[in-house]
């Protein structure tokens, strides 16, 4: 073999050489796919804010009629306006709850209410407190309230919507009857920032 032959072949390996380094051999740069995501509310069992109604019943008479601690009585000559327990707050969160602001949406039948509060504040992990309010029955015998609801804490938030049930009931000293029934807890979803 020339010597020609030697440098023509060298000369072709070299270009050869560096036309596949500059081009790749089967490696990429990006990746691009499409991937399907579900997300959903959690469920009861994983809900950090239970809210649950008690059924409050207000009487718009001064009777002492026995029905029961959510039944708010007025004394003889005032109004029907009553202070009542609507229901409960738990807090399923890991940590400690700071505020729990609440405020009515809607109201139905004519039932007018406000000072809306929870007793107990700082609400501690697994604890349990009373979801208060002031009731004016304005001559109806039954209505709901909606109430919005946020709950903090550190690095937590929550927020949710209920409606409740309000009886209002004209009661005498001699007709006792049975408090409406409680309404099963409801929990509701949320999520921690």
């Amino acid at each position: 073999m020339s010597r020609t032959w030697v440098k023509y072949v060298g000369v072709v390996l070299i270009v050869g050489g560096l036309v596949l380094s500059t081009a790749g051999v089967g490696a990429f740069s990006t990746v691009e796919a499409n991937r399907q995501l579900f997300v959903g509310v959690g469920g009861e069992s994983s809900s950090y804010l239970g809210i649950s109604a008690s059924g409050a019943t207000v009487a718009t008479n001064g009777s002492n009629d026995g029905v029961g601690t959510n039944t708010a009585r007025p004394h003889e000559g005032r109004t029907a306006s009553s202070t009542v327990v609507l229901g409960a707050v738990t807090n399923y969160f890991p940590a400690e709850l700071d505020t729990i602001d609440s405020s009515v949406s809607k109201t139905s039948r004519g039932v007018a209410v406000s000072d809306i509060h929870v007793r107990d504040l700082p609400l501690e992990s697994g604890a349990r407190t009373s979801l208060m309010a002031t009731v004016d029955c304005g001559g109806v015998s039954h209505g709901t309230v909606t109430i919005s609801f946020e709950a903090t804490g550190t690095d937590t938030r929550a927020t949710a919507e209920r409606t409740m049930p309000v009886t209002c009931v004209n009661r005498t000293s001699s007709s006792p009857s049975n408090p409406s029934r409680p309404l099963s807890p409801q929990r509701v979803g949320g999520g921690s920032t």
